[in-house]
């Protein structure tokens, strides 16, 4: 597999910027931004037991993640809604824990990555 660093693919990273140049950094931004604000909303919808919005924000989060190379958060994003999608709404505090922790990570690596 690619040269992968906390679930962020950095072959995808590189390929990225010098394809996107000077707006990296403004796309790094945005997805750290985004990413948040999915997480928290994705907690709020399972406490709601609205699962049609976990579903749009775990789909959302995957593609956003897959498109930036974190991979270890779209995996565990597909994982999830997955079993929404079959009507499993077993899904635990410490999934969406994890999955916020994986993000962090990610956006971490992307951040840091866009300042190079």
């Amino acid at each position: 597999m690619d040269n992968i660093v906390d679930g962020v693919d950095m072959s995808k990273l590189e390929f990225l910027k010098d394809m996107m140049k000077d707006k990296f950094a403004g796309l790094a931004n945005t997805y750290g931004e985004n990413q948040e604000s999915k997480v928290l909303g994705l907690r709020e919808s399972f406490e709601s037991k609205n699962y049609e919005e976990s579903f749009r924000l775990l789909h959302g989060l995957k593609g956003s993640s897959a498109s930036l190379g974190a991979v270890t958060v779209a995996k565990n994003c597909a994982e999830l809604e997955e079993k929404v999608s079959n009507g499993q709404y077993n899904i635990e505090a410490a999934d969406i824990d994890n999955l916020e922790s994986e993000c962090k990570k990610a956006i971490a690596v992307i951040s840091q990555f866009s300042r190079k």
